[in-house]
């Protein structure tokens, strides 16, 4: 099970601390798991996706993408 994070400092907190992070993108059907690369410490992820896509730079804006296993 799945669930999203209250809020960018949770998402933050999580990469830092090495947790699995997911990523649901906009177009895709679900969401899939991704490497965190850096955090910055003007509140950006960068991103990882893997499958050969390229990094990208994550903000608060993409709170509501980020996914966790519920415990």
């Amino acid at each position: 099970m799945m669930k999203t994070f209250a809020a960018w400092s949770d998402v933050l907190t999580a990469a830092r601390n090495g947790a699995w992070l997911w990523y649901h993108a906009p177009m895709d059907l679900r969401a899939q798991s991704v490497r965190i690369v850096r955090v910055y410490k003007n509140g950006k992820i960068r991103i990882d996706p893997g499958c050969g896509a390229d990094l990208f730079t994550a903000d608060e804006g993409h709170l509501s993408r980020f996914r966790t296993r519920a415990v």
